[in-house]
């Protein structure tokens, strides 16, 4: 279990107790698992909608810089996986499409200058 799901696991725990519920670890762990994965992607969601709208309010994408673009994507270092669906999501709004290979060129070239900015930034 990862950190988010052990808080999680935590506060379904107590609910269930508190509630006079005796349920099993798997039940538990089932109900935590749900319920992260739910608010997971309603948070991916969330930044969709934001992000696409920063990006809507600049010119078309393909003349954006790509700090323009790391600035607006804003991609978690440590979460490689939410950041590419993040990035897809995105990108599907204004229906801007790119094949396999250009969309990850695309989505590396914007992670690797977050990956530049965040060792600036705890150099400094």
């Amino acid at each position: 279990m990862n950190d988010n799901m052990i808080s999680v696991f935590a506060i379904v725990k107590e609910y269930f107790e508190s509630n006079g519920f005796d349920a099993s670890f798997d039940e538990l762990y089932e109900e935590a698992e749900q319920l992260s994965q739910s608010v997971q992607r309603d948070a991916i969601t969330d930044r969709t909608e934001k992000v696409a709208f920063e990006l809507a309010s600049y010119d078309l994408y393909w003349y954006l810089k790509t700090l323009v673009k790391e600035d607006a994507f804003n991609f978690d270092v440590s979460d490689a996986s939410d950041n590419l669906k993040l990035f897809i999501k995105v990108l599907d709004k204004p229906g801007v499409w790119l094949e396999n290979d250009a969309l990850y060129e695309e989505y590396q070239k914007i992670y690797g200058e977050t990956v530049v900015r965040s060792i600036r930034q705890d150099k400094k």
